[in-house]
């Protein structure tokens, strides 16, 4: 039999540890509050995984548990479930969580599994938690109970010290765990009591024991990550047995890294990228290009009908550059067969006057034959999800061919960087995929979302849209402000978010919708359950034949 078994009632599919009776190889569960000291304990083989409440005093510096929030729970739990492929993982129902009635204690430890990615929750009683423990299992949430040292109740106990030392309190500490155990406990860990009671419970129960300083007769035994490996320089309980030095290890490695920057021997020239020799040549005798100053220039790449969103990218260039460059091509590669390439809008003398207002040094507006010549045929692909979701998904070749003629353009002009509006964030994402897989000297600049006074992403192609289309079209970003809003007052699933911007869209006759996703910001993969880290809400909305982009961060003040 496998270490990991099926909790009963059946209809709990959590997995549930087994006891195991006579000579034996014990459970194991080690704490963990991150995704690197989680994957180290799911590749050692460690059974349980605890999100204890003791990263207030070993991750945060904290004196006790008392202070650990829930939203830390939730943080640190997500952070374990994403390595644990194998192990259980339990978080530690923190102080005052499940302390102010049933209800509140089924939504927080709710949230625990939900947000978290627990598989179970620990609850800190025995006898006077034994209806709470019901209530929740009968809510289909897995309960492990802890007895003995209860750490949130430290000022109750008068300190941390060891619990059912006479005979009355050991009578009461083998009546809490018949209580747990009555009430569905899976498990329960027994902290700092005297291994003559420890055994005596664990002779006398059904479920599992997990000992933390309560001698060795339990069925399994945790330990706190840290201590288990010298990380933690506080005070050492007499139960710790520690398996390794490695805070003094990191200390003298550390004090290695410091010696070797300040002396000058990191990085060496081995660990260092370098120029080709032509272009190192090129670059110390001076780049004919910038030879007169090595003024600084920036690169603003559009496919002209400027309007508001453009100009505010050209000021951000302006206000880093010494010489600005426009470029103005309405590039073929990368509208389908069926998209609007013949009817996209052209006025080259209005995008020049513009761009002599804001100061540009130069237009650069190459015409189709000189940047696709007869018998061209080279281009720039980035593989994957990037270019393969959101609007890569309904436009094969589209950001092919973005890729070419920005590569093209980087080749030409030759930018220290350059500006490209956040409206096109999947555009924006693909350009540095590919400015970093090609090593190319060139920095990507984003600009803000530049909107109508009544919100609507500024874009060409507005003015395709008929008055009734433009009286809906501002919907898009309302649909996303909405989903925003859920995202701010904490709403983290990804299905409900997409649901509250969908609720809105739906109000627009006039719209017909080609995708609303939530992506993760660096794979633009689909966020499947909850969001973990930033993420990008993105809309494409036709109105009639007009294809309107938008989207918003999560969170919404998120650098991109």
């Amino acid at each position: 039999m496998s270490k990991i078994q099926q909790i009963a009632p059946e209809v709990m599919s959590v997995p549930k540890v087994r006891k195991r009776k006579g000579a034996r190889e014990r459970l194991v569960m080690l704490t963990a509050y991150d995704f690197p000291s989680a994957r180290f304990a799911e590749a050692a083989g460690i059974d349980i995984l605890l999100v204890g409440d003791s990263l207030g005093m070993v991750v945060q510096g904290l004196n006790d548990t008392l202070r650990v929030t829930l939203d830390q729970t939730i943080y640190h739990t997500s952070l374990v479930s994403r390595a644990a492929k194998r192990a259980l993982v339990v978080a530690d129902m923190p102080f005052m969580s499940y302390h102010t009635g049933f209800d509140d204690a089924v939504r927080n430890a709710g949230r625990c599994i939900q947000e978290g990615g627990a598989q179970a929750v620990k609850i800190e009683g025995g006898l006077k938690r034994s209806d709470l423990i019901r209530h929740l299992v009968e809510n289909e949430i897995p309960v492990m109970a802890h007895i003995g040292l209860t750490p949130q109740s430290v000022h109750a106990l008068g300190g941390f010290k060891v619990q059912g030392k006479t005979l009355d309190t050991a009578q009461a500490l083998v009546e809490d765990a018949l209580s747990v155990e009555n009430a569905g406990a899976f498990a329960l860990v027994l902290e700092c009591v005297p291994a003559e009671v420890a055994r005596e419970i664990t002779q006398r129960i059904t479920i599992p024991t997990i000992g933390i300083g309560a001698g060795p007769h339990c069925d399994g035994q945790v330990l706190v990550f840290h201590d288990v490996l010298g990380l933690y320089d506080g005070h050492r309980p007499r139960f710790v047995r520690q398996y390794g030095e490695f805070g003094q290890a990191m200390t003298q490695a550390l004090a290695r890294y410091r010696n070797d920057v300040a002396s000058g021997a990191f990085p060496s020239s081995e660990e260092s990228f370098h120029l080709k020799e032509d272009t190192a040549k090129r670059f110390e005798d001076g780049d004919p290009k910038h030879a007169e100053s090595q003024q600084a220039l920036g690169l603003v790449p559009t496919m002209g009908y400027l309007h508001e969103g453009h100009l505010s990218l050209i000021r951000i260039a302006r206000s880093r550059a010494d010489k600005v460059i426009v470029s103005v091509f309405v590039n073929p590669t990368q509208f389908g067969p069926a998209e609007d390439f013949g009817s996209y809008p052209r006025d080259l003398d209005r995008d020049a006057a513009l761009c002599e207002k804001e100061g540009v040094d130069l237009i650069f507006s190459p015409g189709q034959s000189e940047m696709y010549p007869d018998g061209y045929s080279t281009f720039v692909t980035v593989e994957g999800s990037l270019t393969q979701t959101l609007c890569g998904a309904k436009r094969p070749g589209h950001f092919r061919g973005v890729a070419t003629v920005v590569a093209k353009l980087f080749h030409i002009v030759s930018p220290d960087f350059a500006v490209f509006g956040r409206k096109d964030a999947q555009q924006t994402v693909v350009i540095r995929r590919m400015v970093c897989d090609l090593d190319l000297p060139v920095e990507i600049v984003t600009g803000p979302i530049i909107r109508e006074a009544d919100g609507l992403a500024k874009s060409s192609r507005n003015i395709y849209l008929s008055g009734e289309e433009r009286n809906q079209a501002p919907l898009i970003k309302a649909a996303l402000d909405a989903a925003a809003a859920a995202f701010e007052a904490g709403e983290r699933r990804a299905a409900t978010l997409i649901a509250e911007a969908r609720s809105v869209l739906t109000t627009a006759a006039r719209a017909r919708l080609d995708y609303l996703s939530l992506v993760d910001l660096e794979t633009l993969l689909p966020v499947e359950r909850n969001i973990q880290g930033p993420a990008l809400l993105a809309a494409a909305v036709y109105f009639g034949k007009t294809r309107l982009i938008d989207n918003t961060l999560l969170p919404v003040d998120w650098e991109f």
